[in-house]
């Protein structure tokens, strides 16, 4: 791995992919969506995450508005991405799970790291992605 790219659109955080249910839901805890069907993007990771605590639920994917899966009747429950989650509150549900924080990173090719020159650009690529994301005080000032 090159650099450890962490930025998001209204935060410095790195992004979360978490269980959200009804802010009424009497689910609470990840064992209590045993049987449960669960809406996500993430089907794959979802599955497996749940397979491996021996969690039995339904994962399907979500064709968009995830959120709007539960009040629809589609889904028990969600996994999303979030940053804050203010869009999971303003749908009325509240997060009981973390299942993973990730964020971009860049990396290279371990041979491309042995040439010089091409080392030389990564370094290059980096640095200004690094500066992309870092607030100058130029533009803190606009």
């Amino acid at each position: 791995m090159i650099s450890d790219l962490v930025y998001s659109k209204v935060s410095r955080n790195k992004a979360r992919w978490v269980l959200a249910v009804p802010a009424d839901s009497p689910i609470e805890r990840l064992e209590d969506c045993r049987g449960k069907r669960i809406a996500t993007e993430l089907v794959g990771y979802t599955q497996r995450y749940f397979a491996e605590r021996g969690i039995d639920v339904t994962v399907e994917f979500s064709w968009g508005a995830t959120e709007a899966k539960i009040a629809s009747g589609l889904a028990d429950a969600i996994v999303e991405v979030t940053e804050t989650g203010s869009t999971i509150k303003a749908h009325g549900l509240k997060i009981i799970h973390t299942l993973l924080e990730t964020n971009t990173k860049l990396i290279a090719n371990p041979s491309s790291l042995r040439d010089e020159w091409k080392r030389s650009k990564i370094s290059q690529v980096a640095l200004l992605l690094n500066g992309a994301r870092t607030p100058t005080r130029w533009s803190a000032s606009r």
